[in-house]
Parts: C-alpha cells; sequence; structure tokens
C-alpha cells in the first residue's frame, strides 16, 4: 500500500528534473535550459508546499479524531 512517505518520496524525486535539465544545460551552453529549469523548480516547490499543507491537515484531524474518542 502507497502511503503519504512514497509520495514525500516521489515530489523529491522530482527534484531531480531540475538537477537533469541543467545538467543538459552544462554541455549546451543554451540559457533556455536554465530558464525551463527555474519554471519546473518553481512548480516543484509549489507542489511541495501543497504537500507540506495536506500533512499538516491530516495530522490536526487525526489529532482532533483522536481528542473526540477520548472525550
Amino acid at each position: 500500500m502507497t502511503d503519504r512517505f512514497d509520495l514525500e518520496q516521489k515530489v523529491l524525486k522530482m527534484f531531480d528534473v531540475v538537477a537533469d535539465i541543467r545538467l543538459v544545460n552544462e554541455f549546451v551552453g543554451d540559457e533556455r535550459f536554465e530558464a525551463l529549469a527555474k519554471v519546473w523548480e518553481l512548480k516543484i516547490e509549489d507542489m511541495w508546499q501543497t504537500f507540506e499543507e495536506f500533512v499538516k491537515t491530516e495530522a490536526v484531524k487525526k489529532l482532533e479524531a483522536e481528542d473526540e474518542q477520548t472525550d
């Protein structure tokens, strides 16, 4: 079964795409690749922030559910 840790690893692995694009830029020397890398970096950072918010929200929901069970 896939869990949030699997998702976390997959999101973090997306940063490898940015590194790969920058590596291509080193060999090709075309600054458009750096622009592309920056675009992907921003998109992945946005996805990471969404993931972090989701994890926090789910943790709060879990704590609230536990509190309701103890009441």
